[in-house]
């Protein structure tokens, strides 16, 4: 065997399987979906989401056991939440920790 061969096989060996993958872009769009009906009343499960971290990069190792994602806000929720005197951040996390939570009100939820 040659050595980029042992490295391809390294490399299969390590990579998350298609099926985790979609996996976690079935619970992405899912949350997307949510938030776009809230935050902008359309039913898209794609429009505002970024997918970033490990996966994005796609670099991500087959022992995955979370999906950073963007969801782009409006400017105006942005602008509510910042004009708080205090805790607007924290209060914008707990806002869309409970839209999820209706998602999938038996999972442990953290926003960081």
């Amino acid at each position: 065997m040659s050595l980029s061969k042992d490295f391809e096989e390294f490399c299969d060996a390590i990579r998350p399987t298609n099926e985790k993958l979609e996996h976690w872009m079935n619970r992405a769009k899912r949350i997307t979906k949510k938030l776009n009906k809230v935050y902008y009343d359309n039913d898209s499960n794609e429009d505002n989401m970024f997918i970033v971290g490990s996966v994005g990069r796609g670099t991500a190792l087959k022992k995955l056991s979370d999906y950073d994602m963007i969801f782009d806000l409006p400017k105006e929720i942005y602008t509510t939440f910042d004009s708080y005197e205090s805790n607007g951040q924290s209060a914008l996390l707990q806002e869309i920790k409970k839209y999820i939570k209706e998602i999938y009100p038996n999972t442990k939820v953290r926003g960081d």
